[in-house]
């Protein structure tokens, strides 16, 4: 997705409102104010980050579940079980996702069909 002009403004005063928020941001553990302030704006960034994976890849796994698929083994069709939760390492960190899992009758395994599109 190309950022548009008018989607940077409303992250530009997003930040803005989590600065109200947030107020003066204590040094603690860091050496100086700035690293602080660094430390806190790559948690923020890294939250944003986490939300927008995880609820595209819900929105792509939604679109893409099928009430059926064929097996990779066997080749027949298998039933569709629900989703499969499973964790992902970005890099922004760890994300949840969920993927389809199916169930093939004849083969008796469960199998996730290959979708390519999470994999770079």
């Amino acid at each position: 997705m190309a950022t548009t002009d008018q989607f940077r403004r409303r992250v530009r005063a997003f930040a803005e409102q989590m600065c109200l928020e947030i107020g003066e941001v204590s040094v603690a553990d860091e050496e100086c104010w700035l690293a602080a302030i660094e430390q806190m704006a790559a948690e923020v960034g890294d939250a944003v980050a986490t939300t927008l994976i995880e609820r595209q890849a819900a929105a792509h796994v939604e679109a893409a579940a099928t009430e059926e698929a064929n097996c990779p083994q066997c080749g027949k069709r298998g039933r569709y079980q629900g989703d499969r939760q499973r964790e992902l390492i970005s890099r922004r960190g760890s994300v949840a996702i969920s993927e389809p899992e199916y169930f093939c009758p004849c083969c008796r395994k469960a199998f996730f069909p290959d979708d390519r599109s999470d994999r770079c």
